[in-house]
């Protein structure tokens, strides 16, 4: 393509042209170099594409933190790091010639000092996250709207359709009890209360082990993980 930024015909306008293109040029290259170091990912055709990874007998097993509160807020319709909820995606590739069975409750994240936190279920995020409309004869509160403020029944419909899909869009990709067959990639989120204690921001990284005490082998016997990695806000 030929930017018109030389082109003479353009008479006095060709300077204001020339610098919009070049503004539009930069923008492509700032747009391409703001985006998330974590790159996140939501089709996953191998677990390396994961950040952190580790590999026991042919089965890959990756995860990624997602700290970027846009990002977050955007794919499961909820402020989750600002309730103290952090998302894990998951990656299992099975390379191996045994069915793998993978089970939330063998999960667990533990920060540098501080116990382990375990899987927080899905019935558990539903109640966390899903927003207030419980109605009164004549008029709708939510607490989120302020101490007793009024809203139309019509707000109420669009908070509950607006839960619904809050659901959906994690249960769609909740790792909960998940079978990989040999050849498979399975990917999904784990979802891990942030302790009081700890403090993500952007400027230093919290060290954590994200551990799989059993991904169960067909055959019988199992996998074990140990992952250590670092959570920092984006």
């Amino acid at each position: 393509m030929k930017w018109p930024i030389f082109d003479s015909s353009l008479g006095k306008n060709s300077s204001v042209i020339s610098g919009l293109g070049l503004f539009c040029i930069l923008c492509v290259i700032v747009a391409g170099g703001c985006q998330s170091p974590e790159g996140y990912n939501l089709e996953i055709k191998t677990a390396e594409e994961l950040r952190y990874t580790k590999t026991k007998d042919d089965v890959i097993l990756s995860i990624q933190p997602w700290t970027h509160g846009d990002e977050i807020k955007k794919h499961f319709k909820a402020d989750l790091l600002g309730k103290k909820i952090l998302p894990l995606q998951i990656a299992i590739e099975n390379r191996s010639d045994q069915t793998a069975r993978f089970s939330s409750t063998q999960a667990e994240l533990t920060f540098s000092g501080l116990g382990g936190q375990k899987v927080i279920s899905e019935s558990e995020m539903a109640r966390r996250t899903h927003k207030n409309t419980a109605t009164g004869p004549m008029l709708v509160y939510i607490g989120t709207l302020g101490l007793g403020a009024p809203i139309s029944l019509m707000m109420a419909n669009d908070l509950n359709k607006e839960n619904l899909n809050a659901r959906s869009s994690r249960s769609k990709n909740h790792f909960s009890i998940v079978t990989i067959d040999p050849g498979e990639v399975m990917s999904g989120f784990l979802f891990f209360d942030i302790p009081k204690e700890v403090k993500l921001s952007k400027k230093a990284p919290v060290a954590a082990d994200f551990v799989v005490r059993r991904l169960s082998k067909s055959m019988g016997g199992y996998w074990a993980f140990n992952i250590p990695l670092e959570i920092q806000k984006q």
